[in-house]
């Protein structure tokens, strides 16, 4: 099934950066294991979705998570890769997308852990995108 894809209005370039900025922000405070501000990068109702678990709605629920995925490491290291991120705006919505690779490197050997793709939905609350919702497709899973 194709999909439709709306019609771009006019988008500011600040709105566009500020897009690309918080998916840097979402990465690098996933790859910190900075739950608090990881949390922020979404509205206070967003959601997460990921293969293999329930669906996360609301800060307090993606700190949580955010904080299991830090234990679950076991002190190792965290990459994710974002890459040929596309989004189109409309008023205070949107919705767009990612590449995604995912890298844990743990006694001095790197890995690729996962390949994959971000379908997301942003809204503009007090003046700031964030996400509304992020949903996470692994290649590998079916």
């Amino acid at each position: 099934m194709k999909r439709e894809r709306k019609r771009e209005g006019v988008v500011r370039p600040e709105d566009c950066e500020e897009i690309r900025r918080l998916y840097a922000r979402y990465a690098w405070t996933t790859d910190t294991a900075e739950a608090e501000a990881w949390a922020a990068c979404f509205t206070p109702d967003g959601g997460f979705e990921a293969p293999g678990m329930a669906k996360t709605v609301g800060r307090e629920a993606l700190i949580k998570v955010a904080n299991a995925n830090k234990a679950s490491l076991g002190g190792a290291q965290q990459r994710h890769v974002f890459t040929n991120i596309q989004f189109d705006l409309d008023g205070d919505h949107g919705e767009g997308g990612c590449y995604f690779q995912y890298y844990i490197t743990r006694d001095r050997v790197s890995a690729l852990q996962g390949v994959g793709v971000y379908r997301d939905q942003f809204r503009r609350l007090d003046g700031k995108w964030l996400f509304q919702n992020r949903a996470l497709t692994l290649d590998s899973m079916p």
